[in-house]
């Protein structure tokens, strides 16, 4: 299963997604969403940084992403929220069985 698309809707808006191996020495983050620009930017390769890191890091961008679209800015600004929230989301996708087609 491919988990990181290169783009996709959110609401009227669509997101593109681009991997890039400078993002952790440019702005110190593994993974960035920017509404304004609606882009998803994923580091792409750093000292243990794995393609299961990368995954995990796309969906805590995503669930940002979602968050915004809902006007829920608060909520997309807790950190804390956001990431158990997205380890919770990638756990469903990972361990989803049967007929799950929307």
């Amino acid at each position: 299963m491919r988990y990181i698309p290169e783009h996709f809707k959110l609401g009227p808006h669509t997101m593109h997604v681009i991997m890039d191996g400078d993002l952790v020495n440019d702005s110190e983050a593994y993974g960035m969403a920017e509404i304004g620009k609606q882009l998803i930017t994923i580091q792409t390769q750093f000292d243990g940084f794995t393609a299961a890191s990368q995954r995990q890091t796309f969906i805590h961008e995503l669930v940002h992403m979602i968050l915004d679209v809902m006007g829920e800015t608060e909520l997309s600004c807790n950190e804390r929220f956001v990431e158990g929230f997205s380890q919770l989301l990638l756990q469903y996708m990972k361990t989803r069985r049967g007929n799950a087609d929307l």
